[in-house]
């Protein structure tokens, strides 16, 4: 128990600095450039984000488990160059698809540069070794070091904006920033796993085998990232970008919900894992653990909804319905707590088909109902959209946990 503590402090400390130091420079860049021009950053950021995922494939969670299985130091290299050889492949092939999306949304000055440098943001969260760390349930790097980087960047962005009202100020620093942690990260692993990223060796060979070991996760995900970021390209291709600078500010405020729903996820997930050839004990598991972080984050959405007008004005927002996005956003935020420990069991379970057929229903459920309701309710078109798919998925899960063949949880 002290252990999965001491490991969820540290990805608090982690996933708040992910989520707070945006959220703290957020009014600055609106103040500095607009939100019109902050819009067109959450667009451009989504993009990466769905690139982003794409490049980790899926190895950010399967290759914990990999990890953790692991029967020698020669086995740990193994996987770690095949991780490696896999994700920067990927990366690689990724950027002409990249830039011509993204080309099509970005007509202004400097648009190839605002598109290219933005990428920066895709390969440093790429280079991050956090699944290694977790492996080893050794979340302190993790923390710290994000904690180090986040301020690196919001003290950077103040000092630059005040020589310059760039939009490409945010994008490149958040870049630089998660290149630094990556650098220190696999220092660090040198170090004390003694494993040098510099000795990696290329083989198409090993490309192929990882390509192939995690497409179906990956491809979930990949849909997943679908359901996460296609009301905001809905909204770019629409033209929306005063919408898009506002659904930026509740998706980063939303953010810091979602990011203590994926650290409670990632905190047990080692143990999970560890559990998998007994599953009749996870849900003993879950229920033990899972009401120390459930009762504190239900809290912190009450709070959130009864002061609303404070976060509106705190991001300047002068939007009479401001309000109602939040409470809407809010209710959203609490079905993801349930749905978690569905998520995260069938992942270390690794029921690779089933996560796969699940993941693609409500992924084109979400798709279909953003098509039709943004286009009728703009940014409400999108939480409702999320809050329907929501309440399917969850549906889904319970019925394939407890009245499936497969009855996991009895």
């Amino acid at each position: 128990m002290a252990k999965i503590i001491s490991n969820f402090f540290f990805l608090v400390l982690s996933k708040g600095f992910n989520i707070i130091i945006p959220i703290a420079a957020t009014p600055l860049i609106i103040k500095n450039i607009g939100i019109d021009s902050f819009g067109e950053i959450v667009l451009i950021q989504s993009i990466c984000s769905f690139f982003t995922v794409l490049g980790n494939y899926a190895f950010d969670l399967t290759a914990i488990v990999e990890l953790i299985n692991r029967k020698s130091d020669i086995e740990f290299k193994e996987i770690i160059t095949k991780v490696l050889n896999t994700k920067f492949f990927v990366f690689l092939i990724s950027i002409p698809i990249y830039f011509i999306i993204s080309y099509s949304f970005f007509e202004f000055q400097n648009g190839i540069i605002f598109i290219l440098s933005s990428y920066l943001v895709v390969f440093g969260a790429i280079l991050i070794p956090d699944w290694v760390f977790q492996s080893f349930e050794d979340m302190k790097f993790i923390g710290i070091t994000n904690g180090i980087s986040k301020v690196f960047y919001i003290i950077t962005i103040v000092v630059l904006f005040k020589f310059n009202k760039s939009i490409l100020i945010p994008n490149i620093v958040m870049g630089i920033s998660n290149i630094i942690v990556g650098v220190v990260g696999w220092f660090i692993i040198y170090k004390r796993y003694n494993f040098d990223i510099m000795s990696l060796r290329f083989s198409m060979e090993i490309i192929k085998k990882g390509l192939k070991e995690n497409k179906s996760v990956a491809s979930s995900n990949l849909l997943v990232a679908s359901y996460g970021y296609s009301g905001v390209i809905i909204l770019g291709t629409l033209g929306l970008k005063s919408e898009l600078g506002i659904y930026g500010i509740l998706e980063r405020i939303i953010g810091l919900f979602r990011s203590m729903v994926a650290l409670i996820g990632q905190s047990i997930y080692p143990k999970l894992c560890s559990l998998k050839d007994t599953p009749f004990l996870i849900q003993s598991f879950l229920r033990s653990k899972l009401k120390f972080f459930v009762v504190p984050y239900l809290l912190c959405c009450v709070i959130i909804i009864l002061f609303n007008d404070l976060v509106a004005d705190f991001f300047m927002i002068k939007d009479d319905n401001f309000g109602i996005y939040l409470f809407l956003f809010i209710i959203s935020a609490i079905l993801e707590i349930f749905i978690m420990p569905f998520s995260f069991t069938i992942l270390a379970l690794n029921r690779k088909l089933a996560i796969f057929k699940i993941t693609l229903v409500f992924t084109l459920t979400n798709l279909l109902l953003n098509i039709i309701l943004i286009k009728l309710f703009n940014i409400n078109g999108i939480i409702i959209s999320f809050i329907v798919t929501q309440l399917i998925l969850l549906f889904i899960y319970y019925y394939y946990f407890y009245k499936s063949n497969d009855k996991t949880f009895r």
